[in-house]
């Protein structure tokens, strides 16, 4: 070896030994590449940052925040467009640690209140693209903002594959399920239909037969795509039958359960109508990993893939927790204790690996993100009328009415998102809510089963949706009827 380049290798390893002696250097370890001090020194000028941001709000998202907000470091869930995920939609649980019977939604309130009171910070909104080239990570939400995230838990969930048929999505989680484990306690002594012929459908049918008295798999093919050994177990439950080229084509019940579903025999066309207690769905799952595609590591499938037992992802400083990488447990309890260990990994990183404490916060302090002071309410509630003579009818603004009910979990999910889009559009638009259960109205305007919503311009109803929607596709929703009162809105 050149003897000045060996001399000037051994000079620079004492001056680095030396420094990182007495603190001076701290090199990240798992490839970031930028040290917390060169970081200090740069312009944080029109940025806000934020030390663990958590993507979701269900029970591994609002685990993780209560873990990430004791560690007093600033901690942001960015809810999404299902706050509380999945659990708000099912009507009640009875395997959640401690509670023996409660409803979904009073769950992960609880959970929220208890994240919130350590500090956490719950934001109405919906990270929709991330740069994680860069560090801090530039997460961009659907309002238009970006934050700089320190560390990411992705806690983004899946969804159940559905069947898009009329009366689905009124009846979810209030007779159609997806998940035997969680709620097949609910049909002791009942009739009920599983869709699907894979290996799930099996697993759902042999632990609904531990209480239903008749269980019926329903296969739109002429086989069965599960694996042989698991076909044959169905040869010990005596309860469980199986019917193949068979179709749901409707799901019929009165909002709160399940009556009957409407059936096409796709190899004679007939249709039939048949009595049942409940339905259950094992066609799949879609994990919401879209955003993240080419950035993260992925199955096939669009499920995060972990790097050990813990939560890292294949990117230093991004953890993963729940349904979204999860294929295999997909229960509640299970996602809370990923969310938990995700809290912990990104915790440690932050302190241990790239050297974030209390005094690069402090330096920070004008920068970190920082509630908003609540901002009032631009939906107008009425109730009977002469409310809606005078809130609808005599309006100059077009009219958005979201009739709701307390019992419907979609309903609830979606007010949130619908208070959001009235403070955006407030000056175009008036926005009105209505109970559908203590309000005369819902009779009056034909409202059959909610959520619904009715648009009215210049007295006159302009349209009629069954549906929830999410931001984005609110915005678009309405965006249509906006264009019609442009006249009265510019003047």
């Amino acid at each position: 070896m050149n003897k000045k380049i060996f001399l000037l290798a051994l000079l620079l390893a004492s001056v680095s030994g030396i420094a990182a002696s007495f603190g001076w250097l701290k090199w990240p370890k798992k490839g970031i590449s930028v040290k917390i001090n060169d970081f200090l020194k740069r312009d944080h000028s029109g940025k806000t940052y934020i030390p663990i941001a958590i993507l979701g709000s269900g029970p591994a998202g609002a685990s993780a925040a209560i873990y990430g907000a004791r560690s007093n470091m600033t901690t942001v869930s960015f809810q999404g467009n299902r706050p509380g995920g999945l659990l708000t939609q099912t009507s009640e649980v009875e395997n959640w640690p401690g509670l023996p019977k409660r409803q979904g939604p009073v769950i992960m309130q609880g959970v929220r209140e208890q994240a919130e009171h350590f500090g956490a910070i719950f934001i109405d909104d919906t990270i929709d693209n991330v740069d994680l080239n860069q560090w801090p990570f530039a997460l961009h939400t659907e309002g238009g903002d970006t934050y700089y995230a320190f560390s990411l838990i992705v806690a983004t969930g899946a969804n159940p594959t559905m069947l898009d048929v009329p009366g689905e999505q009124e009846h979810f989680g209030m007779g159609v399920h997806t998940c035997a484990t969680c709620d097949a306690a609910f049909y002791k002594g009942k009739e009920v239909f599983i869709v699907g012929g894979g290996d799930s459908a099996i697993e759902e049918a042999i632990q609904l037969a531990g209480y239903a008295k008749k269980v019926t798999i329903l296969v739109r093919k002429e086989k069965m795509r599960a694996a042989e050994a698991m076909q044959g177990m169905l040869k010990g439950y005596p309860t469980i039958s199986v019917r193949y080229n068979v179709e749901v084509k409707k799901i019929i019940g009165d909002g709160k359960k399940v009556n009957a579903v409407e059936l096409l025999d796709n190899k004679t066309n007939e249709t039939k109508q048949v009595s049942i207690d409940g339905l259950f769905l094992a066609v799949g799952h879609q994990p919401n990993t879209t955003i993240f595609k080419g950035k993260l590591a992925m199955n096939d499938n669009g499920y995060i893939i972990l790097k050990n037992r813990d939560q890292h992802t294949s990117q230093p400083g991004v953890f993963a927790a729940g349904d979204c990488h999860d294929t295999e447990y997909r229960q509640a309890g299970t996602a809370a204790g990923f969310g938990i260990m995700a809290a912990k990994d990104a915790i440690s990183f932050l302190q241990e690996e790239i050297g974030f404490n209390a005094e690069v916060q402090a330096v920070l302090a004008d920068r970190m993100f920082k509630q908003k002071v609540a901002e009032q309410s631009r939906v107008i509630t009425i109730a009977n009328e002469q409310e809606f003579q005078e809130q609808v009818l005599n309006s100059k603004l077009p009219v958005l009415i979201d009739f709701y009910a307390d019992y419907c979990p979609t309903c609830m999910q979606m007010l949130p998102t619908y208070e959001i889009v009235a403070k955006e559009y407030a000056d175009h638009m008036k926005f009105i809510k209505v109970n559908h259960e203590t309000s005369e109205l819902a009779q009056k305007l034909n409202v059959a089963k909610v959520p619904c919503l009715l648009v009215y311009y210049q007295g006159k109803q302009m349209a009629q949706l069954y549906k929830t929607m999410g931001r984005k596709e609110l915005i678009e929703f309405i965006q249509k009827y906006i264009p019609n009162a442009s006249a009265e809105v510019a003047s």
